[in-house]
């Protein structure tokens, strides 16, 4: 009785107890059934089954980025591990001191200054170690600070050059290349080739480069050749399909934000809930008519924007908003276009095929 709503069980069939029961049942079921008086009902219930329940686009899509994240990052740890072999293979004599170390060591210092690398003898002896400070024997320590010390300057600055670049993400949450990370690698690498480095397979390279066919295409467009920075959304759906929607709440009937940078709240019970309306978006800028054709109003780069069509004769106050795309855009910004891209796209093969997403529309 105390597990009737707890998901483990569900009813077949329910009978008021205080009308005439029926003189027959007839339950076409092949389970194990149970009855049960609950309060003024009589039950015939069965364990709940776990069917598999079938995705949705959205999970299906997720599936999918997630797998090809994975493998990106399974190719960088083998070339992170390949990159350290050859850097100890430089350590051990194995492979020839370049003649100008001047100018690698010069590089290795440009790179960690641009990763804001830290170093110290705790932080560098994790190379020998394979483990962090704090896990190694005080034998393991004296050991590993004993081979640092006795290494020659430009072989201690590979062994930091090591450490900065290892474990760097060049793939966002969206599955899309951060350039600016890759850009950092190749410079990484770019010490290491006087040396004669050079990538064990095309695949490592492509993934380092961003051309792998494991990246998610970049959402952001362009038009006429020109940059865009910013793209005009239906607001109303935008909503709907931002994960910082809130439906559940009594605040404005219904339409509630729980984004923490929300200005606008409604006192809800004990606490404040966010309101959601088009000009409070904390994720972008509710359209203007000035935004056409940059008018007193329009925001300073009205010129970038992707208006999908949206003129200024369609134009209803309150109804569209302006988002902002690619490297201009915040982590949270990314996410909620493309999750209306996902549903204004979801019927549409050639989108969902150019993005990788599996599906089973026709042509």
């Amino acid at each position: 009785e105390n597990e009737m709503y707890s998901g483990k069980w569900d009813t077949v069939k329910e009978f008021d107890l205080d009308k005439e029961p029926p003189k027959k049942l007839s339950v076409n079921d092949d389970d194990k059934l149970y009855y049960l008086l609950y309060w003024r009902s009589f039950r015939i219930i069965r364990k709940h089954k776990n069917e598999k329940k079938e995705m949705t686009l959205e999970e299906i899509a997720k599936k999918e980025k997630d797998r090809k994240k994975k493998q990106i990052k399974a190719i960088m740890k083998e070339s992170d591990a390949s990159r350290k072999e050859f850097i100890c293979n430089i350590i051990a004599g194995k492979i020839d001191a370049v003649k100008n170390e001047e100018g690698i060591r010069e590089k290795i210092w440009r790179f960690l200054l641009k990763k804001c690398a830290y170093l110290s003898f705790n932080n560098m002896i994790g190379f020998f170690t394979e483990k962090e400070y704090y896990s190694c024997t005080e034998e393991e320590q004296t050991e590993a600070r004993k081979k640092l010390e006795g290494l020659s300057y430009t072989n201690s600055m590979l062994l930091a050059l090591h450490n900065a670049a290892k474990d760097t993400e060049i793939v966002d949450w969206k599955g899309c290349y951060k350039k600016e990370a890759g850009e950092d690698l190749k410079r990484c690498y770019e010490v290491l080739e006087p040396y004669g480095w050079t990538f064990a397979n095309e695949e490592s390279e492509k993934v380092l480069d961003g051309t792998h066919e494991l990246y998610e295409k970049e959402a952001e467009k362009r038009l006429g050749g020109g940059r865009v920075t910013r793209r005009a959304v239906e607001f109303e759906t935008f909503a709907y399909q931002c994960s910082y929607f809130n439906s559940k709440t009594n605040a404005n009937n219904g339409y509630g934000c729980d984004h923490p940078m929300q200005i606008l709240t409604q006192k809800c019970g004990e606490k404040e809930q966010g309101c959601c309306y088009c000009f409070s978006c904390p994720l972008g800028t509710e359209v203007e008519e000035d935004d056409f054709d940059g008018g007193p109003d329009a925001v300073k780069d009205w010129k970038e924007i992707e208006w999908d069509g949206l003129s200024k004769d369609d134009f209803e106050e309150s109804s569209y908003l302006l988002v902002l795309v690619g490297d201009c855009a915040s982590q949270d910004e990314k996410e909620a276009l493309w999750n209306y891209d996902l549903y204004m796209h979801r019927y549409d093969k050639k989108w969902l095929d150019d993005h990788n997403i599996p599906n089973s529309l026709c042509q």
